[in-house]
């Protein structure tokens, strides 16, 4: 297509791509992250909601799947190298194992107000008539 066929969207969209190093080491990180998850879940085998589960004699300093943007390719393998990929069902019900599921939120639930017909509800406790 020559310039003067192309569409002022297409003309847009062909300055939008970037041949930077940024996008270079993104596309090596997101190879990197579907070779390790191409083995699939290390407890069932599953393919679906892959996770990486760090294994706990290991310090967790970020997750493989979101590195810190001054990150390199070889500090990701060596947090990946701390890791099991397993579904997200079974990191769970490896979290329950070690205690860690099931913790209190950070700041208690707010009470519920129901109003029906003029009746004000508290946390099902109902107000004066």
């Amino acid at each position: 297509m020559t310039d003067s066929e192309a569409t002022p969207k297409s003309r847009f969209l062909e300055s939008r791509k970037t041949t930077t190093d940024e996008s270079a080491w993104t596309k090596a990180l997101n190879s990197l992250l579907a070779a390790v998850k191409a083995l699939g879940c290390a407890d069932c085998a599953g393919r679906r909601r892959l996770t990486f589960d760090h294994l706990p004699e290991f310090v967790k300093l970020f997750s493989p799947s979101k590195p810190p943007p001054s990150a390199t390719l070889a500090v990701v393998e060596a947090e990946i190298a701390k890791c099991e990929v397993v579904c997200r069902g079974c990191h769970d019900a490896r979290e329950r194992a070690r205690g860690r599921m099931g913790s209190p939120p950070l700041r208690p639930p707010r009470p519920r107000r129901i109003s029906i017909h003029g009746l004000l509800l508290h946390s099902g406790v109902r107000d004066h008539w």
